[in-house]
This record gives C-alpha cells, structure tokens and sequence, in this order.
C-alpha cells in the first residue's frame, strides 16, 4: 500500500492484484502467460493505445534471469 515503484522491471502472467495508493514511474511492464495473451487479443482487436505511458514488453523480448 502506498509505495513507489521507479525504474522497475514488473512481470504480470495474470490474476488478481491490488496496489492501492500506488505510484508507477518510469517502469517496464513485462507480460506472460493469460496476460500475454490478453494483451496480444487486444493488440490484434486494435484495441491498445500507441502512447501508453511506460514501456510494455511481451514474453518472448523479457530479458532472461540469471540464478
């Protein structure tokens, strides 16, 4: 509650969440899995805006993680 994501990289495959009072600034989205998919059947649909405010990436351009 309350926090401040700044320069985040933030992955998202799907499901519930809630950041209540939350601010995002300049972060990176990374979406997988069901919410991938979601955002590619929006895409397709036309449905996405090209000036969102922070950068998306899709499952296959995530940079990889090292152990």
């Amino acid at each position: 509650m309350d926090c401040i994501f700044e320069s985040c990289d933030i992955y998202y495959s799907g499901g519930p969440f809630d950041v209540p009072g939350c601010e995002f600034r300049n972060n990176r989205f990374f979406f997988k899995d069901a919410a991938w998919r979601t955002g590619a059947f929006f895409a397709d649909m036309g449905w996405l805006r090209d000036n969102v405010p922070f950068n998306i990436s899709y499952e296959d351009e995530a940079p990889e993680k090292s152990n």
